[in-house]
């Protein structure tokens, strides 16, 4: 990019050193050995982190209860919205089985992916989270993944956070937000409860409109056309009015079924997913490595801070999407993801305003964030930058399928959403 350019868009330094680095090392090997990941035990998190938390997520159960008339216990609150555990079977070897083609047909992967699966549940199996107000079987997953982007950051001899605790609550917005201890300089990663439920039904409506990935190969088995093989799935369109109704109407994605997909589809959709989410937590690293700060001096004009806030975004944008590529192996599955979440939530985004107003709103120039798409674009040209060539170009591609495909869906949707405020809809309590 040209001078004018790089200062036009906005991107951190700090973060775009990191984002250098890690994209470098991913063109080296996908099989790199990573530095070995720090324990997922008792010892990654103190009292006192684990302590403010509790106390976060207390206060956000206890308001979310205000105002469902639910009270202001916060476990009460809890165990009254939540619907146990995130089912095993999600995560289970089984369905890594079932979309390898059986254990027979899965002996011609490359690796070892019993051993990964064993290691995985001897590691993970009998997680205690930091608080009774988490999932244990959601919360493997998250320490999981930040156990594979701290390798990632250690094998490419980077800054790793001394400790991190990993949170979620609901928080009225489709994110992740970082919070540092003041006292033990400690960070604490909250996730939007639903978050996670909701990208897996989002990207299992996905993986419908995509060929299936050949395990043997890493790749789709067939050319992609995702207008092609939407044709070919008519329910695409009633599972993503049910998923978004039941997530932003009545406030939990889980109130909608699971949308069905055939074990030819189960790949795609855990890809897709998986990056997704590494993608979203690895944003929050590079806020943490490239030490973003909210101190912008005395009294900052408000253009300085929506300056600053869109530059630490796009930065960790830039992060984000390279400690994905460096934990996934693929970059062209992985910037899919970061696509993905994108997508998910200008979705989600237009549907609440016009829940709440009756129209999408132009996006805000003082929001915190940059729009969007407006992110979307800029991580576009930020990866030509950093790592020209015909992979990143494919990925770029790759990606615009995916937004064909939602752009789709959204136009014959956003009727239904204005006939829904007509209707009386609004908001559920949790985006209040």
């Amino acid at each position: 990019m040209s001078e004018s350019t790089w200062n036009r868009r906005a991107v951190g330094r700090a973060a775009l050193g990191v984002s250098a680095t890690l994209c470098a090392g991913a063109r080296l090997s996908a099989a790199a050995p990573a530095a070995a990941p720090p324990s997922a035990a008792g010892t990654r998190w103190s009292v006192e982190a684990a302590r403010n938390l509790r106390i976060r997520q207390e206060l956000a159960w206890s308001e979310l209860g205000k105002r469902m008339g639910l009270g202001e216990d916060p476990m009460v609150v809890y165990r009254a919205l939540e619907r146990g555990r995130m089912p095993s079977t999600w995560i289970a070897p089984a369905k890594f089985w079932a979309a390898a083609g059986g254990r027979a047909g899965a002996r011609n992967l490359p690796g070892d992916p019993a051993g990964t699966i064993a290691a995985y549940e001897a590691r993970y199996g009998a997680i205690t989270p930091p608080t009774p107000y988490e999932d244990p079987n959601l919360y493997a997953i998250l320490l999981e993944m930040s156990d594979d982007i701290e390798a990632a950051l250690q094998a490419r001899h980077l800054p790793v956070p001394a400790r991190l605790v990993l949170g979620t609550l609901p928080s009225n917005t489709l994110d992740a937000c970082t919070i540092t201890l003041p006292v033990t300089h400690e960070h604490i990663v909250l996730f939007e409860r639903g978050l996670f439920d909701f990208a897996f039904r989002m990207s299992r409506i996905a993986a419908l409109a995509f060929p299936s990935i050949d395990p043997a190969t890493g790749w789709f088995a067939q050319p992609v056309d995702t207008a092609r093989d939407v044709g070919r799935h008519p329910e695409i369109l009633d599972q993503l009015q049910a998923t978004l109704q039941a997530y932003l109407v009545e406030g939990d994605p889980r109130r909608a079924a699971v949308p069905p997909i055939g074990d030819s589809h189960v790949m795609t959709a855990a890809i897709l997913l998986r990056s997704l989410e590494l993608f979203a937590l690895g944003h929050e690293y590079g806020h943490i490595v490239a030490g973003h700060s909210d101190n912008l001096g005395p009294n900052p004009s408000t253009d300085a801070t929506v300056r600053y806030n869109w530059d630490t975004e796009y930065g960790a944008d830039s992060v984000g999407v390279s400690l994905m590529t460096s934990v996934m192996g693929d970059f062209r599955l992985g910037f899919w993801g970061a696509g993905h979440w994108f997508a998910c939530r200008e979705i989600v985004d237009r549907c609440l305003a016009i829940l709440a107003t009756g129209a999408v709103e132009a996006p805000s120039l003082t929001s915190t964030h940059p729009p969007n798409l407006e992110r979307s674009r800029q991580l576009r040209a930020v990866v030509r930058d950093l790592r020209p060539g015909p992979e990143t170009e494919q990925a770029i591609a790759l990606a615009s399928q995916l937004d064909s495909f939602w752009g789709r869906l959204w136009q014959i949707s956003e009727p239904t959403w204005v006939g829904m405020h007509k209707q009386g809809k609004r908001p559920a309590a949790i985006w209040q």
